[in-house]
């Protein structure tokens, strides 16, 4: 009966120490046929390397086609730029061509509104200091203002002091802009459209004039000052009655 017990307690060990080298052998994976588990690193190491490559080649195809989009971006903005440049150039060509009929045609019937001592007023002008001015509250480009004003019987205005500036603009909303006879010439210098000479006056903003390119070539009161301005813009205007400047 004792020889039973101590083979029975033997055999109990011996199961125990089976079932614990088992749990390891599970746990560290060593209980896989021999061979496999090695093939299984040489699966994995490959797959992760085909994943690297993979990763790369489309990191290399996104650059390239970011390459291309920002290209193509780039192609688009000159088109547009070059296209926006040249509507704006064939509209100031159109505006500069307008302006110089209307020098023609003054010059070809020799108009001038008479001194005004003594002679008729045009219509709608008033006395603003010691000449005769019409304030139109009409939005229209600067040739069409010009054209506006000589219909009248006048000219769009320039100034020829201080005072006289400043009584003017003293009628006017500051917030309203109105054209003036004033227009740049192909030297780049600021004459009267009514004598066709150096304006004497300018009061400009402290900004203008600004375009060195001669694109931006009407002056414009706003504020209480002068301001180069697009002459394909609408505004109102002022006429004056004479052409003196």
């Amino acid at each position: 009966m004792h020889n039973f017990g101590t083979l029975f307690l033997w055999v109990l060990a011996s199961c125990n120490l089976w079932v614990g080298s088992l749990a390891e052998d599970l746990q560290t994976g060593s209980i896989l046929p021999q061979g496999v588990e090695a093939k299984l690193e040489d699966q994995h190491q490959q797959a992760q390397a085909k994943l690297e490559d993979q990763h790369q080649t489309l990191q290399t195809n996104l650059g390239v086609y970011q390459a291309k989009l920002n290209e193509s971006l780039l192609a688009v903005q000159t088109r547009l730029e070059t296209q926006f440049q040249a509507a704006l150039s064939k509209v100031e060509n159109q505006l500069q061509a307008m302006s110089n009929k209307m020098d023609e045609l003054e010059r070809a019937v020799k108009v001038r509104v008479p001194d005004l001592v003594g002679n008729t007023i045009p219509h709608g002008f008033e006395q603003i200091g010691t000449r005769y001015f019409h304030v139109a509250n009409e939005r229209v480009d600067w040739a069409t203002a010009r054209i506006r004003c000589y219909e009248m019987g006048g000219f769009l205005a320039t100034f020829q002091n201080e005072d006289e500036f400043s009584t003017i603009t003293a009628k006017l909303p500051r917030w309203q802009g109105y054209w003036l006879g004033i227009n740049r010439d192909t030297n780049g210098h600021f004459v009267s459209v009514a004598s066709h000479k150096p304006v004497q006056f300018l009061k400009w903003h402290k900004a203008d004039p600004n375009d060195e390119n001669h694109l931006i070539n009407c002056a414009l009161l706003h504020q209480g000052e002068m301001w180069d301005h697009n002459c394909s813009t609408r505004w109102n205007f002022i006429c004056q009655a004479g052409n003196e400047t």
